[in-house]
């Protein structure tokens, strides 16, 4: 897979520019490789936006959960004027575009889940 068109896409999904999101380029890779370590068998070229993209909203998705869980602050306030930044709703809204693009690319990945059967 193509780390920098992941890159690309994660950064357009969080609106970071390029410099200050090259400090999560590694949720990224981290995404890419889970994916590639996943998959059934080698995908045809046209699935591979697809993926590329599951995996951008999965780095997204883990950023956004970093950004929510790093203790800065999400509210600012000045006299009457307050800003606040709800990340764990975007966290969450994150997550189900990454459950969406992963159910897009269900059947190239083998699953993960498991059970135990009684006999």
């Amino acid at each position: 897979m193509d780390i920098e068109y992941i890159f690309n896409i994660f950064c357009r999904l969080t609106g970071l520019d390029k410099e200050n999101a090259v400090r999560y380029k590694f949720l990224c890779e981290k995404a890419a490789e889970q994916i590639l370590n996943r998959l059934i068998s080698a995908p045809q070229n046209d699935r591979l936006s697809s993926i590329c993209f599951a995996a951008a909203a999965s780095a997204c998705y883990r950023y956004l959960l970093i950004c929510a869980t790093d203790g800065n602050a999400s509210e600012i306030k000045v006299g009457e004027l307050s800003v606040r930044q709800n990340l764990i709703d975007q966290a969450e809204a994150a997550e189900k575009v990454c459950r969406q693009a992963f159910f897009e690319i269900r059947d190239l990945l083998c699953d993960e889940a498991f059970a135990f059967k009684g006999v």
